[in-house]
């Protein structure tokens, strides 16, 4: 594809004297996507011969009797390293039945595979989640990189979206789809709960300060929802060679869970190159968002990920953005958000940001560059 020439995106500055949260990060996207772009849209980045996976059993269980405090600091530690280093990684001991994941991938596939006419009658502009037809959307837009402007290509995929808790949705999709897929949130929302006290627990060994096991999840305050976005990515026709099945970006909110039923496509920034994500058997993927990079004053990093045009056909992931599935018109509480935790001496980079706030600002303007 050449090379992506990134836009400058000014890191702006607060009345506070603070960071702007969205231009930094933007422009910290738009960095990585220039210096590493030499594999871009090529071919499959290699798989490296060793891929962090962190066993987070010790941290399932809700018997106090029944866990390990030791194994506990273990498992931060791991996270730790690899939220500093990559911002990612995958994980096993989440609890999650196999065959169950067999059979949710068995329906997502009945249900992409049914026709667009009866895909689109359970579309999403009914209610606040339903299918998204391919096409509709593009994640590089929002950065405003030369190659969004010299093509008008959108992401090859089509997704289906659903909202945790699920109690109260309006919800349409097919019952054979409703069951899988409602079960799977349930799982995601029980990792996101742990994972968040993990986070919190290796932020402090981190930093060398003493923080609660409730932080992150407290500062979720009234951003508790969780957004599952299912993608089916689709064949590349010959005239989208330079177009995307999911363009560079990096995730907006404090968390995304991802999983995808052994078909690889991810690739993500490691060590100033673009490496291939396994996708083995029963192992999760685990993103590090804007957010909670902010919240660590930039120690953990955002992850910057893609998926390329070469990735297999008929892929499916599921992409959990935690702390995202909520109603952009309220208004944040006291309750919402937090400022950055710093080490003794340290100055926070940014001021006090929330899940809301956060994606408010990305959501002004990708609602007017995907209309």
């Amino acid at each position: 594809m050449g090379t992506i020439s990134a836009a400058k995106i000014e890191n702006n500055v607060n009345s506070d004297g603070k960071l702007a949260a969205k231009d930094y990060f933007v422009n910290h996207v738009n960095q990585v996507v220039a210096e590493v772009d030499q594999r871009m849209n090529g071919e499959l980045a290699q798989e490296p011969s060793e891929y962090p996976c962190i066993d987070i059993s010790s941290w399932m269980t809700t018997d106090n009797k029944k866990f390990n405090q030791e194994d506990r600091d273990k498992v931060a530690a791991q996270v730790a390293q690899q939220a500093i280093e990559a911002g990612s990684f995958n994980i096993v001991g989440h609890g999650i039945d196999l065959e169950f994941l067999d059979r949710l991938d068995e329906q997502s596939k009945k249900f992409f595979g049914m026709s667009l006419e009866d895909k689109k009658k359970h579309s999403i502009e009914a209610s606040h989640h339903g299918y998204i037809p391919i096409q509709s959307e593009s994640a590089s837009t929002i950065y405003n990189r030369q190659d969004c402007k010299e093509t008008e290509k959108k992401d090859l995929r089509e997704l289906f979206a659903a909202v945790y808790p699920v109690e109260g949705n309006e919800s349409e999709e097919p019952s054979f789809y409703r069951e899988v897929l409602n079960e799977f949130m349930h799982h995601m929302n029980k990792l996101d709960r742990v994972l968040h006290k993990i986070l919190a627990l290796a932020l402090a060994r981190a930093k060398g300060v003493t923080l609660p096991e409730s932080l992150f999840n407290d500062a979720k305050g009234t951003a508790t929802a969780g957004l599952l976005r299912v993608s089916h990515y689709a064949s590349m026709p010959p005239e989208f060679d330079n177009a995307f099945k999911l363009a560079p970006h990096s995730d907006w909110g404090p968390l995304t869970i991802l999983y995808s039923h052994q078909v690889q496509g991810l690739e993500e920034e490691r060590d100033g190159k673009w490496i291939q994500v396994p996708a083995r058997r029963g192992e999760v993927h685990i993103v590090i968002g804007e957010v909670i990079s902010a919240w660590s004053n930039l120690l953990f990093k955002n992850n910057v990920h893609y998926v390329s045009q070469q990735a297999p056909p008929d892929r499916v992931s599921y992409a959990y953005f935690c702390g995202q599935g909520f109603d952009l018109t309220r208004r944040d509480t006291d309750e919402d958000g937090m400022e950055p935790v710093c080490a003794p001496g340290e100055t926070p980079k940014f001021g006090r940001i929330s899940p809301r706030s956060h994606l408010l600002e990305y959501t002004k303007v990708y609602l007017s560059s995907n209309e």
